[in-house]
């Protein structure tokens, strides 16, 4: 049984959501634990239609490259994708004060998986981007540091 899934799809909130169905039943059938599931899913339900919303809003068919690593101690997630240069590293945190009907809106999906996630890398390559995100198996989701959860 393979430790790798690959797949290319068009940048559409459908094909990001089959992409997520895949990559959980993926590590389904290699007994990944339930915590670490979840905060990959999260990733690429996120990280991925974050690219379907912003990153292809110039109307132009975009795709995304979706692989999923696994390693003894962590699940590898790497996006790519050809549309519009964005480092989730460098978003602002969202605003948590007040109520959230009184909250702009944004932001919270990348705070999620921010707060759930071994590690990320960003790198731009001539007109692509590239996004690698490390979760830890094996371990509850971590809690968002005090103060800002």
């Amino acid at each position: 049984m393979s430790d790798t899934l690959t797949r290319g799809i068009p940048a559409t909130v459908e094909a990001v959501g089959e992409a997520g169905c895949a990559v959980d039943a993926f590590l389904a059938e290699r007994d990944v634990d339930a915590e670490c599931r979840c905060a990959v899913g999260l990733v690429v339900e996120e990280l991925g239609s974050n690219v379907v919303r912003h990153g292809s809003a110039d109307g132009a068919p975009h795709t995304i490259d979706v692989a999923v690593a696994l390693a003894p101690r962590e699940v590898t997630v790497t996006l790519r994708d050809d549309g519009v240069a964005f480092d989730p590293r460098t978003a602002d945190a969202p605003d948590l004060e007040g109520s959230p009907a009184e909250r702009p809106v944004g932001w919270l999906g990348i705070y999620l998986v921010r707060h759930m996630i071994a590690g990320m890398d960003y790198r731009r390559e001539g007109p692509r981007n590239h996004l690698a995100v490390r979760v830890a198996r094996g371990r509850q989701v971590p809690s968002p540091p005090a103060g800002e959860g």
